[in-house]
């Protein structure tokens, strides 16, 4: 008797949300695929990223992922003031990482045989039974549950819906990574130790360190120690905006400039602004070869759901990132498709509806907390009293580690 044939899914997307979405229901049983439009492996993208319970669940199941090796602790929150008698630190656990690291890992779990470089969506169309996708060199792939984890500015999100309402905040990011033999051994070890915050009247600093791989000389994969910061800056004016989002060539983008496409200019006033903020921050900024820029958008969605269609991670909602969860949410949204796909089996439709009601509810919730946080950190309103606010399901969820999750329920 011949094995029954495995329901198909393409997932739209090859970073961390499409590739939490590929392994949960790969496991489950489904033929997966994944469709990246870029032409090359996500390694050098992105850079540090907090983790919690509600990622840890997902990724222990798999022993490849060796979680000493995929991250760093900071046992401390350190608030920094201009006068240094003004510190305060707090006693706290942190488990950090990095896109680097854990697109390593995940790219490995799931494996290259099925994972399709140069493969960009440009059209979807569905019947009651199947999705048909259509990509830029002109192929036409059927499926039975499409997924788009294409990111925050999805391109899958606007052939569905043919709008984008992504809303900008009001302010943006400075960001860079340093690698530690770059920086004094104190001042590395205080990275190491601390995640470092300094709060301003007109935005806030933070830094923390991550692990990083990168070949070596001999072409062998080796972790670094580095640190990951960001300036998070007031610019109201979207015409300011627009001038800052020029890059070296003088192309305009749109929502971010690029490690070494920023123009010179922009990076000497920004480390001659650092003159202002205290030591820690200001040598992390000028030992950074190239700083990049990321402006803070809101966007949220009316629907996750189209027939056989549905959107996860930043697609659907992309969030300010001061609670620390975008890529989380991701993975929740990964984790609980992959328990309505197993409760209502062969009922993809209605497994998507129940799906859809939950994580609309989630990625609101998420939105307007990330936004009442920015607001606070952005006008001066957040106190060094404060932990910080990180936290999926509510606030603090996932910013303390509890040693009770390495033993919870995985997918």
């Amino acid at each position: 008797m011949m094995a029954p044939i495995k329901k198909k899914i393409i997932v739209v997307g090859g970073s961390l949300g499409g590739l939490s979405a590929a392994i949960c229901l790969r496991d489950l049983g489904f033929s997966v695929s994944v469709f990246e439009r870029s032409s090359n492996k996500l390694f050098g993208k992105g850079a540090g990223i907090a983790l919690n319970p509600y990622m840890l669940r997902f990724l222990q199941r798999y022993p490849s992922f060796e979680f000493s090796e995929r991250s760093l602790s900071a046992e401390q929150l350190r608030y920094l003031d201009l006068s240094p008698s003004k510190d305060r630190e707090h006693p706290a656990v942190f488990k950090l990482s990095s896109y680097n690291s854990l697109y390593i890992s995940l790219l490995q779990i799931f494996g290259t045989e099925n994972y399709h470089l140069s493969c960009e969506v440009t059209g979807i169309s569905q019947t009651p039974d199947k999705v048909a996708v259509t990509t830029s060199e002109g192929r036409t792939h059927e499926c039975d549950l499409l997924i788009c984890a294409d990111g925050t500015e999805s391109s899958s999100r606007i052939l569905l819906s043919g709008r984008d309402n992504s809303r900008y905040s009001g302010y943006y990011a400075w960001r860079g990574i340093v690698k530690d033999d770059h920086l004094p051994p104190y001042l590395v070890k205080r990275c190491e130790e601390a995640v470092t915050y300094h709060l301003r009247s007109d935005g806030h600093l933070l830094s923390y360190a991550i692990p990083f791989f990168e070949t070596d000389e001999k072409g062998e994969t080796v972790r670094s120690t580095y640190i990951n910061w960001l300036w998070y800056r007031n610019l109201p004016s979207t015409k300011e905006l627009n001038s800052l989002l020029v890059d070296q060539s003088g192309n305009r983008k749109s929502k971010s400039v690029s490690k070494h496409k920023v123009r010179p200019q922009l990076i000497e006033a920004l480390k001659q602004d650092a003159d202002g903020v205290p030591e820690h921050f200001r040598q992390l900024i000028k030992c950074t070869s190239a700083p990049f820029i990321q402006a803070v958008f809101d966007h949220g969605v009316d629907r996750m759901v189209y027939g056989r269609v549905c959107l996860v991670g930043d697609a659907a909602f992309s969030v300010r990132p001061h609670t620390a969860v975008g890529t989380t949410k991701a993975f929740e949204d990964a984790i609980q498709l992959y328990y309505a796909l197993k409760e209502y089996g062969n009922d993809i439709e209605s497994a998507l509806r129940s799906w859809e009601q939950k994580q609309l509810k989630l990625g609101r919730q998420v939105l307007e907390r990330s936004k009442e946080v920015g607001e606070s950190l952005q006008r001066g309103c957040w106190s060094s009293d404060f932990l910080p606010p990180f936290g999926l399901y509510k606030g603090g969820d996932s910013c303390i580690w509890d040693e009770s999750t390495e033993s919870s329920d995985a997918v």
